[in-house]
């Protein structure tokens, strides 16, 4: 959850949290001389433990679809020449072959789908 510095109510902020916040004019506004270093670091920790478990995730979907494997790799289903969208070497657009990472190619995809 991420922490907000100035809140209308306490609801939906869990007990232990709570404690660091001081009303101020009907709001409840993060003291930060009461949330110390360590828990930032926790909650930061919380965090990105959270994404490492998602991009672990990513990484076997990734691992266990070949399709994917081979556009991240660069190397069409014969395991030559450049991946396309269409899954033949060389008949994809210019762009196709201008995308270098798999994020630009997965954008592409995404393009494509939608026109």
């Amino acid at each position: 959850m991420a922490i907000k510095a100035i809140l209308d109510t306490l609801e939906g902020v869990d007990e232990a949290n709570q404690a660091f916040y001081a009303e101020d004019g009907g709001k409840f506004v993060l003291d930060v001389d009461k949330y110390s270093a360590a828990q930032v670091s926790a909650a930061v920790d919380k965090e990105t433990s959270g994404l490492k478990a998602n991009l672990d995730d990513l990484k076997a979907d990734l691992t266990a679809n070949p399709a994917i494997m081979r556009l991240t790799r660069g190397t069409d289903a014969s395991g030559g020449g450049a991946a396309t969208p269409n899954g033949r070497a060389g008949t994809s657009a210019k762009s196709w072959a201008e995308a270098k990472t798999a994020k630009e190619k997965a954008e592409f995809l995404k393009q494509k789908k939608a026109s």
